[in-house]
């Protein structure tokens, strides 16, 4: 049976947050997880990904354990906290064999990697390279990345993954290399060498719990603000430049009145027709926005929960709607759902 790795006194397993990029030198980390958040958070924001993963092999070299999480819940991941070697998975065939593997958008992952397709039910790329120490595989480096975000070439891919391992690889080293064990082999037993070869195994296993790593804040946009007045007695309006830019109106076109707006905002009033039996879905977007993740990306989500879902009843579809934003962490706004179901009123 396996041991797991134990906390720090008074601190959870996964509790700890990890900031972003360290700024020391390759090794000078103290724990496995700090050794391993700046080359991954790299990476992350080379390939303009929105989170990332670091797996570690376990202790029996069975499976591949997650051991940090950047950008994303740990919650979402829960099905991959521990990865079987042989499992058919792009992380472990990159561990098996050694090699780098890029998926770049939702069908190549389904084509060679169904299981992990359907278990995350929205379009991404991912990229996979393998961690090695002294030229042995001890783990494997994913960055997860939206399809819809523009393409990325393969050479941009492999130059990036490469600079990740190479990172990654000396980082661990100088981790290893800081182990207390022998350093020097006896050459006439060789019980010195088979000890550091020992302790280099032990260093680099894992068998605790994720930890996350946040990544850096995107810059702040700078917003356009505008000025109205509307008189409610008179139905007038006034409106300065911004304004009305914010609005999608000319100066010429606004005549200073309620239906002027509507008639020619921006977003005009849509009508369609629901069939008996149809849910409507109302959000803000608090459920489907996430720190490092593309917005689309979420309202994609959403929009397959919603018509995959197999509920009984409007109840059930909220429920699991709704489940997946509780287990956000840092989530920049709240969470309203509104759904309404149309069923044909009897006799009609």
């Amino acid at each position: 049976m396996e041991e797991a790795a134990a906390p720090p006194a008074g601190e959870r397993p996964g509790d700890r947050r990890l900031p972003g990029p360290a700024t020391g030198g390759a090794g000078d980390e103290g724990r496995i997880e700090d050794v391993l958040a700046q080359p991954l958070v790299a990476a992350v924001e080379a390939l303009g990904g929105y989170g990332g993963l670091v797996y570690l092999r376990s202790r029996d070299r069975r499976s591949l354990v997650l051991c940090v999480v950047a950008g994303m819940p740990r919650s979402l991941l829960r099905p991959w906290w521990r990865v079987p070697v042989g499992a058919a998975l792009p992380m472990a065939e990159a561990y098996r064999s050694g090699k780098r593997l890029w998926l770049p958008d939702e069908r190549a992952t389904m084509l060679r990697f169904p299981q992990f397709t359907a278990a995350l039910p929205y379009s991404f790329a991912s990229a996979h390279q393998p961690v090695s120490v002294g030229g042995e595989t001890v783990g494997v480096l994913v960055v997860l990345r939206s399809a819809a975000r523009e393409p990325l070439g393969e050479a941009a891919v492999v130059r990036v993954l490469h600079d990740a391992g190479r990172s990654t690889e000396e980082r661990l080293a100088g981790f290893v290399r800081r182990a207390p064990g022998p350093v020097a082999a006896d050459t006439d037993t060789g019980t010195g060498a088979s000890a550091a070869a020992d302790t280099v195994a032990h260093r680099t296993e894992y068998d605790g719990q994720p930890v996350g790593v946040r990544l850096p804040s995107p810059p702040a946009h700078p917003l356009r603000l505008g000025m109205v007045e509307w008189d409610l007695d008179s139905d007038r309006w006034w409106a300065d430049d911004e304004a009305l830019a914010l609005l999608g109106l000319a100066r010429e076109d606004f005549d200073g009145t309620t239906a002027g707006v509507e008639a020619n905002a921006l977003y005009p009033v849509t009508a369609f027709t629901l069939a008996p039996g149809s849910v409507l879905a109302l959000y803000t977007d608090g459920l489907v926005e996430q720190p490092g993740s593309d917005i689309g990306t979420g309202i994609e989500a959403v929009r397959r929960a919603f018509a995959h879902s197999g509920a009984d009843s409007v109840e059930e579809l909220a429920d699991q709607l709704v489940g997946p934003a509780r287990g956000v962490e840092d989530r920049p706004d709240d969470v309203a759902l509104l759904l309404t179901a149309y069923r044909r009123a009897p006799g009609a």
